[in-house]
């Protein structure tokens, strides 16, 4: 209470400047918000917009059921500490499938307290009358949960534009603006499914204003860079309000849910969060899509590193020191694509030891490295 009267006792100020009829934010009055309302802490806040974008058929709506079952009761996802939540899950697409991949999350817990409510129709982002509905009827659903939180899950995308165009720049604008009139209205966190393109999915399909405008961009990739695997990672592509983290993976596996009539049993999907090995991190693709990164490749790059290296013993070296020593490797591979590659292959030197961390997102050979000719990726 104090700070918000020292807030407002700095609004009221005689220095206080007003510009087309509105108070200015003087700059040397403004005070950080060292407590940050979180769904997730590190990965979702509250009142902001975000985008979870993925190829079809990885497991979105396992993940998203996973994510959401989770925050509804309290429980961390993947190490991240969350706070219990309220979702309301606009499914337009499978209202029942996502009910049966959260279905293993209540069994053998208390779950009277967790209020995951699933709307089995769409909803229009792209129309200013619908998504007044939805703000004033979201606001009534606020006050009948008990939960002060709310995580409002669209999914996906292209069900919830009515006849708006994923490709127009207009339309979609008009969906980021109402969705983050929704968050400013209710305090919801508003995430909204979407899928990857055919040909690049190394960015959500259509228009850049969507995931151009959104918080949060989350990507959902194969870890185990097998189109039949079970394995994803949900990587944190742009943070806007704070630095972006690590991977959380996920595996997607068959939950037995009883027996038919014939005595054959039923099972549904269902996504768990996981601690991963370091072959798990190793491998994958280098890019949404694109083939993984070999041992040889791998090794290749470390061979660079310590070039690099006996030149200036000890040195410090960005990701982007080391692209035009490596496009060789890449050959027929798009420039994006290849300096993707190069920093997932960094980042998983770094995780087996073999390189070191250093300040501003850049890396150091460890003196105890092993040539790279003995070197075998994890």
């Amino acid at each position: 209470m104090k700070g918000k009267e020292m807030t407002q006792a700095k609004t009221l100020s005689p220095k206080q400047v007003q510009f087309l009829d509105r108070p200015l934010l003087r700059a040397p009055d403004f005070e950080i918000e060292r407590s940050r309302p979180y769904i997730i802490k590190k990965l979702l806040l509250a009142s902001q917009v975000s985008m979870l974008a993925g190829p079809p058929n990885i497991g979105k709506s396992s993940v998203l059921a996973c994510i959401a079952a989770h925050v509804s009761l309290g429980k961390s996802v993947g190490g991240l500490r969350t706070k219990r939540t309220a979702v309301l899950y606009v499914a337009a697409e499978d209202p029942h499938g996502i009910a049966e991949r959260a279905y293993g999350f209540w069994q053998n817990t208390n779950s009277e307290l967790a209020e995951f409510h699933i709307f089995e129709s769409p909803v229009n982002l792209s129309d200013d009358n619908e998504m007044a509905t939805f703000r004033a009827e979201t606001m009534r659903f606020r006050r009948e949960v008990t939960s002060e939180q709310l995580l409002i899950v669209y999914d996906t995308l292209n069900l919830c534009i009515g006849e708006g165009d994923e490709n127009s720049a207009r339309d979609m604008s008009r969906v980021v603006s109402n969705a983050r009139a929704l968050t400013q209205q209710t305090g919801a966190h508003v995430m909204i499914v979407h899928h990857t393109g055919t040909s690049d999915r190394s960015r959500p399909r259509g228009s850049s204003a969507m995931h151009g405008n959104v918080d949060t961009l989350l990507m959902l990739e194969r870890a185990d860079g097998d189109t039949g695997g079970s394995f994803v990672r949900m990587i944190q592509e742009k943070q806007r309000s704070m630095p972006k983290g690590k991977p959380v993976f996920f595996e997607i596996s068959p939950y037995a849910v009883g027996k038919d009539e014939d005595g054959e049993v039923i099972t549904v999907p269902i996504a768990r969060p996981i601690v991963p090995t370091p072959a798990l991190l190793a491998s994958g693709s280098d890019a949404y899509g694109a083939p993984k990164a070999t041992d040889a490749r791998t090794t290749g790059i470390l061979r660079v590193i310590e070039a690099l290296n006996s030149k200036n013993r000890g040195r410090v070296f960005a990701p982007t020191d080391i692209y035009d020593h490596v496009i060789g490797m890449f050959e027929g591979q798009k420039t994006d694509t290849m300096q993707k590659a190069v920093r997932r292959v960094l980042a998983s030197l770094a995780n087996d030891g073999t390189l070191e961390v250093a300040e501003g997102g850049q890396y150091r050979l460890r003196e105890s490295t092993p040539p790279a000719a003995h070197h075998q990726a994890a």
